[in-house]
């Protein structure tokens, strides 16, 4: 039993969270005839350089329910420790959308514990 929980741990170690990885410090979401774009900035607060940092957004409507997903990256590649990296992505063209929830993975390792900023209201440009 010993060798079979160790051989899942050790199987899914790339995707375990860490104690805390990053912090949302800034988080916009504009529509431009209907298309949501979002942008931000992300720190890394741990104390291993991330590479492959991506930003999931989840868009949603005015009662929270998903709508669709989009994909946003960091610019900086690797983030390192301490360093803050600004991040931008959209998503295809959608009427209901009116929020964005986000959640910062590695491409390559899964999901980073992350606390700041975790949505933000889409606000159409003029």
């Amino acid at each position: 039993m010993k060798r079979l929980l160790l051989s899942i741990v050790l199987a899914t170690a790339p995707y375990v969270v860490h104690a805390q990885d990053v912090v949302v410090l800034a988080l916009t979401c504009t529509l431009t005839k209907g298309e949501p774009k979002i942008a931000g900035e992300i720190k890394n607060i741990s104390s291993r350089s991330l590479s492959h940092v991506y930003i999931g957004p989840a868009f949603r409507d005015e009662n929270g329910s998903f709508v669709s997903k989009g994909m946003a990256i960091a610019d900086f590649d690797p983030i390192l420790p301490g360093q803050t990296s600004t991040f931008d992505g959209f998503d295809g063209r959608n009427p209901v959308i009116t929020r964005v929830t986000i959640a910062p993975y590695l491409l390559l390792g899964g999901a980073l514990a992350s606390s700041g900023i975790s949505s933000a209201v889409c606000l159409s440009s003029k």
